[in-house]
């Protein structure tokens, strides 16, 4: 990792400047837990400094980890202290690979790190998609949008309770509107694909009345807003999904009720299934008819085939 030999450095002697960070994003602090750990067992994974002067030190890596010496008055720490003499991309990859040594590094670590090497003219694909797990370059290059979130959001998308996708779309919303759905996504536990679709059906909504999300789901979706613990939240996000699509898309509604509505008079047989065209933007169907077996297919075949041409 091109460090020197670990030095015990005294704490006022290293500058805790979070230029290095793929935190800076957020507003972490050690917790309970952590501090415990670190009290009981100390810091398994030592500081990364860089020199300054003879006296002087640049955090590169570990914030938290000297935050948290300082909450419990430690006055000194074990450091690794790298070369001056490293480039930019060098100290980019070392912070990189610091990070990702915990796992793969989330969304919003993703995009400071990325944002940092576009900034100084750094496009090193190959070290994103390793520490990311992100092959796709296109959606690599769109994640520093999450950082133009405000501090709430960016946690919720650190945290993992808002895909990166999702993220994304919300960054094209107002911001009182996209803060409340970050509420309303964490007390549901709604996931990455209905997200996205609620997204979508609401701002449909919205803007056809011209209403704010808030105003919209105060008067009408009010059943899924401050719910206690015992709500059945799976339940919940089924009939608010159903409710969205129906005033989003109310002639859709209209023609897959009916649809239901004639296959159910028809009395199928059970192995017997009716598929619709995409969308209904057509009269087509599709019918599918499960057999035991091709003998049997057989057998029915000269039957089936005057019934089947068009």
């Amino acid at each position: 990792m091109n460090e020197t030999r670990p030095r015990t450095l005294p704490l006022t002697a290293i500058d805790p400047d979070r230029r290095w960070s793929l935190h800076q994003d957020l507003t972490q602090s050690p917790d309970g837990q952590f501090l415990a750990r670190v009290k009981t067992y100390g810091i398994l994974r030592p500081p990364l400094v860089q020199q300054l002067d003879q006296h002087r030190y640049q955090l590169v890596c570990g914030s938290l980890r000297l935050k948290a010496l300082e909450l419990l008055d430690r006055r000194e720490t074990t450091c690794l202290v790298l070369a001056p003499s490293l480039s930019f991309s060098q100290l980019l990859d070392i912070v990189a690979r610091d990070q990702a040594d915990r796992g793969l590094l989330t969304p919003i670590e993703a995009a400071r790190l990325i944002l940092m090497s576009r900034e100084n003219t750094t496009d090193d694909a190959e070290l994103w998609h390793r520490v990311t797990g992100v092959a796709n370059r296109g959606h690599l290059m769109r994640l520093p949008h999450l950082l133009k979130l405000e501090p709430h959001l960016r946690e919720q998308i650190h945290r993992g309770v808002i895909s990166a996708r999702t993220g994304l779309l919300l960054t094209s919303l107002a911001s009182d509107d996209r803060l409340f759905l970050g509420e309303l996504f964490e007390q549901l536990e709604i996931n990455d694909n209905k997200q996205q679709r609620v997204i979508d059906w609401v701002r449909i909504i919205a803007t056809t009345e011209n209403r704010s999300f808030r105003e919209l789901f105060t008067d009408r979706y009010g059943y899924c807003v401050a719910l206690d613990s015992s709500a059945n939240r799976p339940q919940i996000v089924q009939r608010l999904l159903q409710d969205l699509q129906r005033h989003s898309h109310p002639r859709l509604s209209r023609a897959q009720r009916e649809f239901e509505e004639r296959l159910t008079a028809l009395h199928l047989p059970h192995h017997c299934r009716v598929t619709p065209g995409t969308s209904f933007e057509s009269d087509r169907v599709t019918l599918s008819v499960d057999l035991p077996s091709l003998d049997r297919l057989e057998a029915l075949w000269p039957s089936l085939q005057s019934l089947l041409h068009p």
